[in-house]
């Protein structure tokens, strides 16, 4: 996936990126129903440089640190977005799972870029999780 996306990317610029990462990034109905926010998106994905797109897929491409999650044993939070195709819901539990004292949170109604579609929520979550572990 990675492999194609830097082929793409290299041969038809960041504009051709534009469509596909908005719809892996944000839920349809957030796309529909936010036109101004997704342009200002779609501006800032179009504009960026297709070498540090490039090396920023070829890094993420080699990341596998799943073996090591058990390794992180202070308190953390993993929020995913109900329909993110970037660290699916499936995937976020599984990193729950191996993280003796991580929280979860599904936040729905919301893809990759959860803070942006369910600010409120996304908030709200992160306010708990602070309070819980005496961070406020």
């Amino acid at each position: 996936m990675w492999g194609e996306r830097i082929i793409q990317a290299k041969s038809d610029g960041m504009t051709a990126m534009v469509d596909s990462t908005l719809q892996r990034w944000f839920a349809d109905d957030f796309r529909k129903s936010n036109p101004a926010i997704i342009q200002e998106i779609a501006q800032g994905i179009a504009s960026t440089s297709v070498n540090e797109f490039c090396g920023c897929c070829e890094a993420i491409s080699h990341i596998n640190t799943f073996d090591r999650l058990a390794e992180i044993t202070c308190p953390t939070l993993i929020m995913v977005g109900e329909h993110d195709h970037g660290t699916p819901p499936h995937m976020a539990r599984s990193m729950k799972e191996k993280m003796p004292n991580a929280h979860f949170h599904e936040i729905p109604n919301a893809g990759h870029i959860s803070n942006i579609e369910q600010p409120e929520i996304f908030n709200q979550c992160l306010m708990d999780f602070y309070k819980s572990q005496n961070f406020m």
